[in-house]
């Protein structure tokens, strides 16, 4: 079977690239989170105005479910 000289040097490229990312994968996985996501109470502005999920119990939905530890507050919720 004859390989043509651009078959050969594209997979020699991506090869190399696969193989050069390998320990920048590795390193990073060791290293500790340095940023972490957050939700805010509008995403589930639905739930809450339909009265599914309270805007207090909103922190510990969120954990639980999405295994998300930081939220942000809509004050809209809280105008009572």
């Amino acid at each position: 079977m004859k390989t043509s000289r651009r078959k050969f040097i594209g997979s020699t490229t991506a090869a190399g690239a696969v193989a050069g990312t390998m320990p920048l994968a590795g390193s990073l996985m060791a290293q500790p989170q340095l940023f972490s996501i957050s939700l805010a109470q509008w995403s589930l502005n639905r739930r809450i105005f339909g009265g599914e999920l309270d805007a207090l119990d909103f922190p510990v939905f969120t954990q639980e479910t999405f295994g998300i530890n930081a939220v942000e507050y809509v004050n809209q919720f809280f105008m009572d």
